[in-house]
Order: C-alpha cells, then structure tokens, then sequence
C-alpha cells in the first residue's frame, strides 16, 4: 500500500493490485480522534457508473460523518465494472480484489470491529454492494443499495442507456464486463 495523499485523517492509498493489475486508487476517512487502541465500524461505499472513488467526497461530509458516527469510511475506485469478477476481460477480477487485497489492508492497517463491517452503494456501485453482500453475507453486517442497478434485461437497459446518456458507452462498458449478452447468458444470468 503506497501513500500518497493525506487531509486531516482523510488518506487516498494505490493499492497494486495483482487481480486488477493496476494501482487502485482507495479514499479513507478515519474519525478525527481516531484511536489505534479502539475498534470502529467500517462502511464501505461504492460510487457509481459515471464517476469514481472521490464520489462521496464530492457529495457528502465524509470527514464529519466518520467523526459524528465513529466509523472508517472506505471509498474504493470501481472503474465501470460492476464490482464484479469479468468473465470476459482476463485479468479484470474486482471480487477477488475486493476480498483478497483490499479488506486484508484495510483491516491491517485500521481497527477494525469485524462484527460491525456494513457496504453501501449508489447506482453501479448500489449493485455492487449487493451482489458483494449476496456472496459474501457472512463477512458484512448489512448491507443498503441506493438507486441500484439490480437486474440487466439487455434490450431495456440498453434502450435507456442510449435514451438517458444519449451513447452507447454504458451498454459497452457491460457488454465488455459481461460479454455478449446474446453469446453469454450465463454471465448476464449469474451477475
């Protein structure tokens, strides 16, 4: 984990990922009176389609939310994935990044209650946080969508995507996650 940014107990990490292979950029709030002998809740927090891991920054007061509610704030980069596993891009698995880079870090590094670990998400990230939550149930305590994305009926979400952001990007960007839908039903079925 490299350093490279810090604003009051506000740290932005790269973590090098060998299941991304890239350097994930990973935003942190700690409480101001954060304390090494404490254990805190963490939360997790997914961003969605069309932005990245300083979403939240931009929207909310991370640095008074941590404080008010003793918690560690995670915000990972989610690229425009999903926060899933690609079977169709090699070397592409957020899952696995997820469960096996990012959370050992985390909890190395942060005091963590175990007990009290909860994932949130908005829109792609809304998905993701309920699809990580699905798999993984025993490891979160709860787990809240916000305007999720939650079932990809192909022709519908590509009719709304092409209506709402007037291109093709979005349905690209899941077809190149996913694969063809028409091709692999089973990856567009498992998600």
């Amino acid at each position: 984990m490299v350093l490279t940014q810090s604003l009051f107990a506000q740290k932005v990490f790269r973590i090098k990922s060998d299941n991304l292979e890239t350097k994930v950029p990973i935003l942190v709030q700690k409480p101001e009176n954060y304390k090494s002998t404490k254990s805190y809740p963490l939360v997790f927090m997914l961003h969605g389609y069309s932005e990245n891991y300083e979403q939240w920054n931009k929207t909310t007061d991370l640095k008074k939310l941590a404080t008010d509610y003793q918690m560690i704030l995670v915000c990972p980069e989610g690229f425009v994935n999903y926060y899933l596993n690609s079977p169709n891009l090699e070397n592409f698995y957020y899952e696995d990044f997820f469960f096996q880079e990012l959370i050992p870090k985390i909890e190395k590094k942060y005091s963590i209650e175990k007990k009290n670990i909860f994932i949130t998400g908005l829109s792609m990230g809304g998905y993701g946080a309920l699809s990580l939550f699905i798999k993984h149930s025993k490891f979160f305590n709860t787990a809240a969508s916000t305007s999720g994305a939650l079932e990809f009926d192909y022709e519908n979400f590509k009719e709304i995507s092409l209506k709402f952001f007037e291109s093709e990007r979005m349905t690209k960007d899941l077809e190149m996650t996913l694969g063809n839908p028409g091709l692999a039903t089973k990856n567009w079925t498992n998600s």
